[in-house]
């Protein structure tokens, strides 16, 4: 994801220096991707992790097995 965003904000540096004609669109690419992949990122480990059964309460995990079959 980093090298993603960094990789977007070097071609749009690039692409102002040389003043082409879709730098702006390149430059709020840019910032779109800044905003929409880390929530992006977010909702995936947080899905992630409900899915793999890391939601469980604390209380559950810390009690030793015999009491938890009950």
């Amino acid at each position: 994801m980093v090298i993603l965003l960094l990789g977007l904000y070097v071609w749009s540096f690039v692409a102002a220096l040389y003043a082409r004609p879709g730098a702006g669109r390149v430059f709020m690419a840019a910032v779109f991707t800044t905003i929409f992949f880390p929530i992006l990122l977010y909702i995936y480990i947080r899905t992630a992790e409900i899915l793999r059964g890391k939601g469980v309460d604390k209380e559950q995990e810390d009690q030793p097995e015999e009491e938890k079959k009950d």
